[in-house]
């Protein structure tokens, strides 16, 4: 068993006890090789991975999978925005809120969703997002 890993945004964004959300902000993401860091994190089997943002985690391979499955939710209700060439500045607050209500309904105090909202302002990821659905339609990924 690993001890404890100091993991970048990798890990995710973790506020409090509340969920693990994927920081997607661009210019690249790449779900599959972010899969596949997440996969070699697990494969250390630490007991404690340390979030940028922030503190330990006492449940690796729980969060881990927890993260990739928000990552996947978020990529895939951004998928059908891509395809349909939406502007980015119409769907932002769609993607904000829809956002932010997954967060409400996962029991996020609004006083931390707040704190997610700085740590990770999802309205950076719908570039992010975005560009990762335009660079595998093109084959580059």
């Amino acid at each position: 068993m690993g001890d404890l890993i100091f993991v970048g945004d990798v890990g995710g964004i973790k506020i409090h006890n509340g969920p693990v959300v994927p920081p997607c902000p661009p210019p690249d993401i790449d779900l599959g090789a972010w899969e596949k860091s997440i996969q070699k994190l697990k494969d250390l089997n630490p007991s404690i991975l340390v979030l940028t943002h922030f503190g330990e985690v006492n449940q690796p391979a729980e969060h881990l999978d927890k993260l990739e499955k928000m990552l996947h939710d978020w990529a895939n209700w951004m998928k059908p925005h891509y395809e349909q060439n939406s502007d980015p500045v119409e769907i932002t607050p769609k993607f904000v809120e829809y956002t932010t209500d997954q967060l409400r309904k996962l029991g996020v105090s609004e006083e931390d969703i707040s704190r997610y909202d700085k740590a990770n302002p999802s309205w950076m990821s719908v570039m992010g997002l975005l560009r990762y659905w335009k660079l595998k339609d093109q084959g580059r990924l």
